[in-house]
C-alpha cells in the first residue's frame, strides 16, 4: 500500500498512519531492508516494514519524533489515559491504607 505523509515524517508517523495500534506498539522498523530507529525520517519511495511488540507502549519522548497531527494526538491520548489510570490506582491504594488503620 502507498501512504502520503508530510515531508520529514518518521517511522512512527508511518506506523500511526497504518493503524493506531501498530503505532502504539512500534519498536523499530526496516526501511529498504535496513533496520532503523523510530526517529528515522522516511523519504519518498522508501519501503517500510514496521516492527512491533505487545509489550511496547507509547512514550512521551515519541512526541519529539513525530510530525503528523494524528500521531501526536494518539500518543497524547494514550499518555493522558495512562496517567488517569495510574492516578486512580494510587488513590485506591491510599484509601485502602487509610481504612486499614481503623
Amino acid at each position: 500500500d502507498l501512504y502520503a505523509l508530510a515531508r520529514g515524517s518518521s517511522v512512527l508517523d508511518f506506523a500511526f498512519k497504518v493503524h493506531s495500534q501498530i503505532g502504539s506498539h512500534c519498536v523499530g522498523a526496516k526501511v529498504n531492508g535496513k533496520q532503523v530507529t523510530l526517529r528515522h525520517a522516511i523519504k519518498n519511495g522508501d519501503t517500510v516494514e514496521v516492527l512491533t511488540s505487545n509489550h511496547q507502549t507509547p512514550r512521551r519522548e515519541w512526541l519529539k519524533y513525530v510530525r503528523t497531527s494524528k500521531a501526536k494526538t494518539r500518543i497524547r491520548s494514550w499518555l493522558k489515559r495512562n496517567e488517569v489510570e495510574q492516578s486512580i490506582l494510587v488513590g485506591k491504594k491510599m484509601i485502602e491504607q487509610g481504612l486499614n488503620k481503623y
